[in-house]
């Protein structure tokens, strides 16, 4: 069935049922009845001469397309940013620190390794974080941690393995100090440049530790990277 356009009524002109029929009853068919219930509420196509209600959102919601259809698409959390995706495919709420492109991590344990001149991981490694190499070729690392000497070990220190590998011994992959008399907790803190690295591609850096006799006991591990 085709819709007719509006009819031009002429004065004194008899409305019949064929007219009603062929002018309202048929025309208003042609899309099929849907109602609102809501305040708010909305009408929308899902098919041709097919309309179906989008109920209102929540206060803060943003109307978007899903699948050629509107949709609501639920306000963020507190601190969280509106964005496309990585895909460009829908929007996203996300913390400022994915705009960023800042990796991090974080672990507050004090944890023993036994300092025999490898380079150990406690019960809970690392941590780690994982960096994607910008246009530049170039990923800054910063890390800071706090070590629990015994009396044992002469040199303590921690180091950046990158990719699963133990850490170096050049000076910019290797922290190293030498441990006052007296025992106590000692912040090592590091601040690596890797250059020439290959854009695009995602590097793994891991905070790891050493020390040549006695127990070593790291706590407070933290480390920052980022693409330049």
């Amino acid at each position: 069935m085709a819709g007719t356009s509006p009819r031009d009524w002429t004065a004194g002109e008899t409305v019949t049922a064929t007219l009603m029929d062929t002018e309202v009853k048929d025309n208003m068919g042609e899309t099929g009845v849907q109602k609102v219930t809501t305040s708010g509420d909305t009408l929308y196509a899902t098919a041709s001469k097919t309309l179906a209600r989008l109920a209102i959102g929540a206060n803060g919601a943003i109307k978007h397309v899903v699948s050629n259809i509107p949709a609501w698409l639920a306000l963020g959390t507190r601190g969280k940013v509106l964005r496309v995706n990585d895909g460009a495919t829908a929007l996203e709420y996300v913390t400022p620190l994915v705009l960023s492109d800042l990796s991090w991590a974080y672990v507050d344990a004090a944890e023993a390794v036994t300092g025999d001149s490898t380079w150990r991981d406690p019960a809970t490694p690392g941590p780690a974080i994982t960096v994607t190499a910008g246009a530049g070729g170039v990923n800054v690392v910063f890390y800071n941690i706090e070590i629990l000497t015994s009396t044992g070990p002469t040199n303590v220190g921690c180091g950046i393995g990158i990719g699963g590998a133990d850490p170096g011994s050049n000076d910019d992959t290797t922290f190293r100090y030498e441990p006052a008399a007296t025992v106590g907790y000692k912040p090592i803190t590091g601040f690596i440049h890797y250059s020439g690295l290959t854009p695009g591609t995602a590097y793994t850096y891991e905070i790891m530790y050493w020390g040549d006799a006695g127990n070593i006991t790291p706590r407070r591990r933290k480390i920052l990277g980022w693409a330049v």
